[in-house]
């Protein structure tokens, strides 16, 4: 992923709003430009544009995944219910092949059974402890980052 240059990161935050605000427009709100003038930085200011940023709304922290785990009110039921919404959002969205869609729907659902069955898991398995399983097949890697 190349965030090398304004634009780059433009881009970047453009795709990932248009990927998110349809299924949470009320936290994902719009991107605005940081601007420089003379020694300061403003959002969408005057001066020229230097990077880009999501606008979102902050929910309380005690509806984040974690905490709700955190709290042991992450059971079966929600567990289920959060993996399935998950997989039936990436299933609505274009994909590559009926492969990919499947690998999708494994993958959340393993993901919501280890955070059942140990401690709290911050990250999706692979994310932190190496590679992320080879879950999908080379071409359809990209329908998760490229628009097709």
């Amino acid at each position: 992923m190349g965030l090398s240059t304004v634009a780059l990161r433009r881009g970047l935050t453009a795709r990932e709003l248009e990927l998110n605000q349809p299924a949470a427009p009320e936290i994902y709100r719009d991107m605005l430009p940081v601007t420089q003038s003379d020694a300061s930085l403003a959002l969408n200011g005057d001066g020229p544009v230097v990077d880009w940023v999501l606008r979102m709304w902050r929910f309380p922290a005690e509806y984040e995944l974690e905490r709700v785990a955190e709290r042991g009110a992450l059971d079966d039921r929600l567990a289920t219910a959060f993996g399935e919404a998950s997989a039936d959002y990436h299933a609505a969205a274009p994909v590559c092949s009926a492969q990919a869609t499947v690998s999708l729907r494994i993958f959340w659902r393993s993901w919501a059974v280890s955070l059942r069955s140990s401690s709290v898991q911050r990250e999706p398995p692979g994310s932190r402890n190496g590679p992320v399983p080879p879950i999908f097949a080379g071409r359809d890697a990209g329908c998760l980052t490229h628009k097709r």
